[in-house]
């Protein structure tokens, strides 16, 4: 897969990308999670 930093994963909707980086914040809300993850470059909700 290819590496990519947060900055630049909003090129990439509708793919499948990867993110590493650390946990900064996770909220829920009923059945659905929030995940705010943090790298060197930038910060990036993902949903789970």
């Amino acid at each position: 897969m290819e590496r990519i930093r947060t900055v630049k994963v909003g090129t990439h909707i509708g793919e499948r990308v990867r993110v590493a980086g650390w946990l900064h914040s996770l909220r829920r809300l009923g059945g659905i999670s929030f995940l705010v993850i943090r790298d060197g470059w930038g910060i990036i909700q993902a949903v789970a």
